[in-house]
C-alpha cells in the first residue's frame, strides 16, 4: 500500500520518502510482535471470535489512517493493522485444521492463499486507479468498506467447528497450558523443516519477482520496460494460478511429498534455464517465468503438512513459528542479494524516468546477475533436499 500511495501520503503529511518507510516498518513490527502470542491465543480460545476481533481491528487501523492528522498517529494505526494481520492468517489456518480432513487441507489452503493473493493484486493497479479518481483517502475508504463487508460475511458464516465436533478439540486445547503447547510446537523438528521449505522455495518470488526481474530482463535479454513489466505480471499470475490448483493436484496424487519435490526440482531447473538458456524469445521467457511462479506454489502443501505433524492444541503455535521463519527469511534473502549487488561490478549505467525524474541505474552482465541470484539458487537447492527427505520417508513407510 505505501508503494502505491506513497507520493500522496508523503505529500499530505509533508514527510520525506525515507520517513514514509516507517509506515511499512510499523506494520511489520506489529505483525512480528504479535505472531507468537496470536498462535497461543488461537490454540486456547474461540477462533471465530478472534477472527472477528482481528478483522475489526484491521478495519479500524485502515479507517484510523484515513482520519490521522499527524504522521505519528498514522504510524500507530499501521501498527494496529499489522498486529491484526498476525491473527488473521493464523485464524484461517486454524479453521482449515478444524473443519477439513488432512486429505483436503492442501486443496483448501491453496484456495485460502489464492484468495489472499488478490489483496496483493488489489494493492497495485486497482488501488492506483482508485487513488487517481478518489484520492488516497477515498481509495482507503473503499478498502474500509470492503473490510466491513468481509467482517459481516465472516460473522454470518464462520463457525469454530463442524456441528458434530463442537466440544472435543476445544476442551482438549483449553486444558493444555500455553507454555506446554508452544514447547510442543517448538520441539517438533518437522515444523521447522516444513517452515524452512516454505521460506526457501518462496525466495524466487520475494527476491526476483518483487525486486529484480524487470532489471534482469532489460540487462540480459534487452527487453523494454513495458514488456518486462508484463512478464513480471505473468510471474505472479503463475503463482496465483498455481496456488489454486496445487492442492487439487496433491489430492488427486494421494500425497503431498511428490508435488513438493517436483515443485522444488522444476523451479530450480527453470530458474537455471532463465539464466543460461540461449533462447532470447520473449514468449519463451514469459513461459519460463509463469512456470516458475506456478511450481513454487507447492509451498502451500507445507501448511497442511505442519497441521498433520502437530497435535491440535499446538497447531496455532506451529503456524506462528512458520510465519516467523518465513517473515524473517524475506528481508534476509533480499538483504543478501542487495549486498552481493554492491560487490558485482556493473558493466554500464542507464537512465530511466521514474515519476518524471531521471534516475541512473547500473546494468549488470549475465555473470553479475548469476552472482546476485546465487542465494536464490542455493535456496531452491535447499528446498529440494528437504522435499527429497520427505519423499524418501514417505516411500519407506
Amino acid at each position: 500500500m505505501p508503494n502505491t500511495l506513497g507520493n500522496n501520503i508523503s505529500g499530505y503529511f509533508n514527510i520525506s520518502s525515507d520517513r514514509l518507510g516507517a509506515l511499512a516498518t510499523y506494520f511489520s513490527m506489529g505483525n512480528f510482535i504479535f505472531i507468537i502470542p496470536a498462535g497461543i491465543i488461537i490454540d486456547r480460545y474461540s477462533t471465530r471470535k478472534i477472527l472477528l476481533c482481528s478483522l475489526a481491528a484491521s478495519v479500524f487501523g485502515a479507517f484510523g489512517l484515513v482520519l490521522s492528522s499527524t504522521f505519528s498517529i498514522a504510524c500507530l494505526f499501521r501498527f494496529i493493522s499489522g498486529s491484526a494481520h498476525a491473527f488473521c492468517f493464523l485464524c484461517c489456518t486454524s479453521l482449515v485444521s478444524k473443519w477439513f480432513s488432512s486429505e483436503k487441507r492442501g486443496k483448501v489452503m491453496g484456495v485460502v492463499i489464492y484468495i489472499g493473493l488478490f489483496g496483493l493484486i488489489f494493492a497495485n493497479k486497482p488501488l492506483k486507479i482508485l487513488n487517481f479518481y478518489l484520492g488516497w483517502k477515498g481509495a482507503l475508504m473503499v478498502n474500509v468498506i470492503f473490510g466491513i463487508a468481509t467482517l459481516i460475511i465472516a460473522f454470518l458464516i464462520v463457525g469454530d467447528y463442524p456441528l458434530d465436533d463442537q466440544n472435543n478439540t476445544q476442551n482438549k486445547a483449553n486444558k493444555t497450558a500455553p507454555i506446554l503447547a508452544i514447547k510442543q510446537a517448538v520441539g517438533n523438528i518437522d515444523t521447522w523443516r516444513f517452515a524452512l521449505y516454505i521460506a526457501l522455495i518462496n525466495s524466487p518470488l520475494m527476491v526476483i519477482g518483487i525486486i529484480y526481474l524487470n532489471n534482469f530482463l532489460f540487462d540480459v535479454y534487452k527487453i523494454n520496460s513495458d514488456t518486462a513489466s508484463a512478464i513480471s505480471t505473468l510471474f505472479f499470475l503463475g503463482h496465483v494460478t498455481g496456488c489454486a490448483i496445487t492442492g487439487v493436484v496433491a489430492e488427486k496424487w494421494g500425497n503431498s511429498e511428490e508435488p513438493m519435490f517436483f515443485g522444488s526440482f522444476f523451479s530450480l531447473i527453470l530458474l537455471l534455464c532463465l539464466l543460461f538458456a540461449p533462447i532470447k524469445n520473449t514468449i519463451f521467457i514469459g513461459s519460463v517465468c509463469i512456470l516458475i511462479g506456478g511450481f513454487i506454489s507447492t509451498q502451500v502443501l507445507a501448511y497442511p503438512a505442519i497441521m498433520s505433524c502437530n497435535k491440535p492444541e499446538a497447531i496455532g503455535g506451529a503456524m506462528s513459528i512458520t510465519s516467523l521463519v518465513v517473515m524473517g527469511s524475506i528481508p534476509g534473502f533480499q538483504s543478501l542479494c542487495r549486498h552481493l549487488m554492491k560487490y558485482v561490478n556493473s558493466s554500464m549505467s542507464r537512465t530511466v524516468i521514474v515519476d518524471g525524474i531521471e534516475k541512473s541505474i547500473n546494468s549488470y552482465s549475465l555473470f553479475g546477475w548469476c552472482v546476485i541470484f546465487s542465494p536464490v539458487i542455493f535456496a531452491l537447492f535447499g528446498s529440494l533436499i528437504i522435499s527429497t527427505y520427505y519423499l524418501n520417508k514417505s516411500s519407506n513407510k
